[in-house]
């Protein structure tokens, strides 16, 4: 029941950054709150790993894979990646009891049905084009996977879940 429910709160977080956009930031920061208080490690462990995917989407606008139509990355994205990050954290052990293949391939298909859907509600352009631009956003979406997966596995061998109730 957690997962089902972390999973619908996370899915209306997605919508309130992607289609609210940075306006609706005081929400988006509430929710990071309630985040932390159900794991205070996310007060630090969100940002370190949502540093690897805000950078892929920096690195993205640059070579013109994606285009948020500002400079830079705009503020709900920040958001987005916090709350992703929290999200997978607080699921963590539904992803580590899975395949690690069938993760990565997951993170690669939902990470490019995520920016294609940014894009249906006006978020973001594709420059490269449909095709081209999701076939380079699901490729790094699996690298995502897997490198998110992996820091997650090793932040939580050293600090376990038990040493935040204590």
């Amino acid at each position: 029941m957690r997962l089902v429910i972390l999973s619908v709160v996370f899915n209306v977080f997605w919508l309130t950054a992607v289609a609210g956009g940075s306006q609706w930031w005081p929400v988006l920061a509430v929710c990071l709150v309630v985040a932390v208080i159900l794991d205070p490690k996310l007060l630090w462990l969100a940002p370190i790993l949502s540093v690897f995917g805000l950078f892929s989407d920096f690195v993205l606008t640059l070579v013109g894979v994606i285009d948020f139509g500002m400079r830079g990355l705009p503020l709900w994205l920040v958001f987005l990646w916090l709350g992703f990050t929290a999200y997978i954290w607080l699921i963590r052990e539904t992803i580590f009891s899975a395949n690690r293949i069938v993760i990565c391939a997951l993170a690669g298909v939902g990470g490019a049905l995520s920016y294609f859907a940014g894009v249906k509600l006006g978020a973001a352009d594709l420059p490269m084009g449909t095709f081209g631009s999701l076939a380079v956003i699901l490729v790094l979406w699996v690298v995502h996977g897997a490198v998110l997966n992996a820091l997650m596995r090793w932040f939580d061998a050293i600090y376990p879940a038990s040493e935040v109730t204590e």
